[in-house]
This record gives C-alpha cells, structure tokens and sequence, in this order.
C-alpha cells in the first residue's frame, strides 16, 4: 500500500509503501497485516551522489516497468502542471 502526505499546494511530499499481507476480515471490509516499511530513498545519503544513485536506480526502474509491458516513456504535461503551479494561492 502506497501511504503518502503533501501540503494544499501538493508540494513537499513524503511517501512509503507498506508491505504485507491484505486478508478480507468481515463482509465488507479487509485487513493490511504490515510485515516491513518501505521508505523511498531512506537508504540514500542526502549527498549529491546518493540522490544521483537514487534517480538512476528510479529511471532504470521505470524503463524496466515500460518494456516489460510493451508501453511507451508517457509525455508529462509540464506547461500545464506550471500554469496550475503558478496560479495557486499561496
């Protein structure tokens, strides 16, 4: 399960992933047993190189993702996203 948190402006976002196991435990409703924490570049330094190894690992993640699956690198609206950005009060 993906858990994460960000300000009303959706910036400085933190995320983890919980690993476990997800059991139905009534008839409606089900049940995480968490077994570990997987926190996104906890194991990286925060130097330089370490957020470097951090990206690589990431877009090698990421192409694999992609191939495997016979799908293209998707084209990221980065205008839009900035006119959102720029026009939200502060």
């Amino acid at each position: 399960m993906l858990v994460r948190r960000h300000d009303d402006r959706l910036d400085k976002l933190h995320s983890a992933s919980v690993v476990g196991s997800l059991t139905p435990s009534r008839e409606d409703t089900w049940l995480l047993a968490p077994s570990r924490l997987v926190e996104p570049g906890a194991h990286h330094k925060a130097r330089v190189a370490g957020q470097i190894q951090l990206i690589r690992g990431l877009r090698a993640t990421t192409q694999r993702y992609l191939t495997k699956r016979g799908l293209a690198r998707p084209r990221v609206p980065w205008s839009t996203y900035r006119e959102i950005r720029y026009t939200l009060p502060k």
